[in-house]
């Protein structure tokens, strides 16, 4: 069984001047605003602020959100909206400002802890309306019932699913991504492709998802180089905002596996960012897929627009090193070689990932505890490090 859950979205360059517009449209009137220090710093919000002054709306404004999403900061933020009156909560940023404000808004409606929601449908009811700004390409947390949260104390990273944290509104103005850092934005754009080729190959890949896949590794594969070397490119920022966003679809409804599981630890125990962490061993993986998935491998390779070679397992090989080229191209390599990741933390890590059953469990390929050991091996300690 496959349930939908498509949010309104409005998408649009510039178009965050009219959120004032686009909230009171919606019978909104007072919004708690969720951003980091650097975007409400650098003025990248101001157009937005001044169009809900501008239709008479209220707003607070609340600037602590942290990377990796800390639960201490979602704390923080649900002390201060206790002590308000709003009708929406609005997240202008990345992923972790998204899955905060969709967290916030359940605990707000249905007075739950965030420990209480953690684990599949374990939020009680819808939360209040909440509208999504993604100012990255990469998470697709706008369009998803997941979010994730960090442990600081134990290291460890938890999701909470649930189609009630879906938000109610999202609004894609590529022009919020145009000062994205170089960095930032291919590992963001890694992170949206690593969605799109894990769901296309998942256990749980259907029609749906396969349609958007397409479309994902398409656009990204196009646009990512571009978006990077030229952030000024509008078509190249407008193509990666929307296949991110539809990267989100694919996750929800197919889902991730053995890149993600991998990657995990990394964020917990090191504070990697999520995209790096995906991208660092996303080749690596699909070698060890490959001979459960050759055809739609091939079919990556055609979406980077590769015509040859014409025998199918030759093409499938070739997809891994089209994706190792973006990689280098984009400067991963050099990135996976600051992870300070030691040859002691190899066992802790692959029994902690081939643990993520959710993930392993929808890989295409069962891999042993072993094969996911090598994996970590290849990555840090095989290639030049």
């Amino acid at each position: 069984m496959y349930v939908y859950k498509v949010p309104e979205t409005v998408i649009g360059y510039e178009i965050t001047n009219q959120m004032g517009t686009l909230l009171k449209e919606r019978g909104k009137s007072r919004a708690l605003i969720l951003c980091d220090g650097f975007l409400a710093e650098n003025g990248l919000i101001e157009s937005a602020l001044s169009s809900l002054e501008t239709k008479g709306l209220r707003y607070e404004l609340f600037t602590e959100i942290e990377p990796e999403l800390p639960v201490e900061t979602i704390e923080k933020a649900f002390e201060v909206a206790e002590q308000l009156e709003f009708d929406a909560i609005v997240a202008i940023g990345g992923g972790s400002c998204i899955d905060c404000a969709k967290i916030l808004s359940a605990m707000v409606a249905n007075g739950q802890s965030v420990n209480e929601m953690i684990g599949t449908g374990k939020v009680k009811g819808p939360g209040i309306f909440t509208a999504a700004v993604p100012t990255t390409s990469g998470t697709g947390a706008e369009v998803t019932p997941n979010a994730i949260v960090k442990w600081s104390s134990q290291n460890r990273k938890d999701s909470i699913v649930s189609s009630f944290i879906v938000p109610d509104l999202v609004i894609l103005d590529a022009s919020l991504t145009i000062t994205l850092p170089a960095h930032l934005t291919a590992w963001t754009g890694l992170d949206a492709l690593t969605h799109a080729i894990e769901a296309f190959t998942s256990k749980r890949s259907n029609a749906y998802s396969d349609m958007y896949a397409r479309e994902v590794i398409r656009l990204i594969a196009g646009s990512l180089r571009t978006a990077v070397y030229s952030p000024h490119n509008r078509v190249a920022r407008e193509e990666m905002l929307f296949g991110s966003f539809l990267a989100g679809f694919c996750i929800t409804h197919a889902g991730t596996g053995a890149v993600h599981a991998l990657a995990y630890p990394l964020g917990g125990t090191y504070d990697v960012q999520h995209g790096l962490s995906n991208a660092v061993f996303l080749a690596e993986v699909m070698k060890a897929n490959l001979p459960a998935c050759i055809g739609k491998y091939a079919e990556v390779a055609g979406l980077f627009g590769c015509d040859e070679p014409r025998w199918l397992r030759d093409k499938a090989e070739k997809s891994i090193a089209l994706i190792n080229e973006l990689c280098t191209d984009l400067g991963i390599d050099e990135w996976r070689k600051t992870i300070p990741l030691k040859d002691g933390d190899i066992n802790a890590f692959a029994e902690e990932a081939h643990s993520i059953r959710r993930l392993m469990d929808n890989n295409p390929r069962e891999l042993s505890l072993t094969q996911v050991r090598d994996i970590y091996e290849s990555v840090f300690f095989d290639v030049g490090s």
